[in-house]
């Protein structure tokens, strides 16, 4: 299947800024347990180790290019599976919500863990605050927008 560049452009863009914004309003400034720079540098160590927490913005910007490119990945996965999965395409909200908590499970029980050689430390407030996010930042973007390309 050849996947639709234009559609994909725009909700990685959307979505990737989204989830960028999301991440840096609620744990940044709403929850202060870290900074816009951490974030992105954090996002960096899982290549580059925990060196990234000292290379300043360089490292930080690495960060922010390795979760646009996260998010590339999330989009493409959703124009895939969209034309093959019938539950995808009933209801663009159930649908946001789904892929949301499935980008949030993998990233946390797989990616997270394999990176970092540790599980996330998981609690009812991390949970929630981390899915709820997701759902909107990538799940809402990607199901509105694929759900527009391919009804067309």
């Amino acid at each position: 299947m050849k996947l639709p560049f234009k559609p994909i452009l725009l909700t990685w863009i959307i979505a990737g800024t989204a989830d960028a914004l999301a991440a840096i309003m609620v744990y940044a400034w709403i929850l202060n347990k870290t900074t816009v720079l951490q974030i992105f540098q954090g996002i960096a160590s899982g290549i580059a180790g925990k060196d990234a927490f000292n290379g300043g913005a360089e490292t930080a910007v690495l960060g922010l290019l390795l979760h646009y490119f996260i998010a590339l990945c999330w989009v493409m996965l959703y124009f895939l599976l969209y034309p093959r999965f019938k539950f995808l395409q009933k209801n663009i909200i159930a649908s946001a919500i789904i892929y949301g908590l499935f980008v949030w499970l993998f990233m946390n029980i797989i990616v997270l863990p394999v990176t970092f050689g540790r599980p996330p430390v998981l609690t009812m407030n991390n949970i929630f605050t981390g899915s709820i996010m997701l759902m909107f930042a990538i799940g809402l973007p990607v199901s509105i927008i694929a759900d527009h390309y391919f009804r067309k």
